[in-house]
């Protein structure tokens, strides 16, 4: 088993994000006033997760999501204003 931390940054507004693995056992939900990472322990191997949501539509509007733990390396992803339609992730889990 290893740990993955979820973790998120807003910038220009209000925004969400939402990860649900595809095994429904994992949902997360980010914003911006909820945005602290969030461990989860997964058996070793690959995972998929749905993506979606809506980064902030202000100036600058933004989400940084950073996935790190026992992985092969850390992963970021980054979605501009607007909508963020729903979009697979796999990762593999080193432990």
């Amino acid at each position: 088993m290893g740990t993955v931390r979820f973790s998120t940054i807003f910038s220009g507004g209000v925004g969400s994000l939402t990860i649900i693995s595809n095994d429904a056992r994992v949902t997360l939900q980010f914003n911006q006033a909820s945005h602290q990472p969030q461990p989860v322990v997964l058996p070793q191997g690959s995972h998929i997760f749905s993506i979606n949501g809506a980064a902030p539509n202000g100036p600058g509007g933004n989400i940084e999501l950073d996935i790190t733990g026992d992985l092969p390396g850390p992963i970021k992803q980054n979605f501009a204003a607007g909508l963020v339609p729903p979009h697979p992730l796999i990762i593999f889990v080193t432990r």
